[in-house]
This record gives C-alpha cells, sequence and structure tokens, in this order.
C-alpha cells in the first residue's frame, strides 16, 4: 500500500472520511481501503518502527470504531 503522507495522516483522513459519510451508504472499494490502511497500521506497530506508537494506536482504535458500524 502507497500512503502519501504518513500513517497517521492517513488515517486521521479516513476517520474524518466515515465521521462524515456516518448513516450513508459508503463504496465498497472505500471500505476495502480502510481496512487495509488499518492492516498497515497493525503491521507498523507489530515492527515498532513507527516513531508514534500511540498516536497510531488511538487513531486505528478511532477507524476500527467506525468500521464496526459497518460491519467491518
Amino acid at each position: 500500500m502507497k500512503l502519501h503522507g504518513t500513517l497517521a495522516a492517513n488515517l486521521e483522513d479516513a476517520i474524518a472520511s466515515a465521521e462524515r459519510l456516518r448513516g450513508r451508504r459508503i463504496y465498497s472499494d472505500t471500505l476495502d481501503y480502510w481496512a487495509e490502511l488499518m492492516s498497515q497500521a497493525r503491521e507498523t506497530q507489530a515492527e515498532a518502527s513507527d516513531p508514534q506508537p500511540h498516536r497510531v494506536a488511538r487513531l486505528l482504535d478511532r477507524l476500527a470504531d467506525l468500521l464496526s458500524e459497518y460491519g467491518r
């Protein structure tokens, strides 16, 4: 997965989009992208290479909560 900017910035953008689209239909490719982003964040956490692990962990948890509303 190629990210534009930092992992945290990409997670923040996904969260903002998910919050803005809450209650609306979201395309499956968007949900797939967010799921892939979460997977990338988890891999980064496992590698302990992220300079801001606590920030990414909080963002990851928030995005996971939002995606659970969509059955993901």
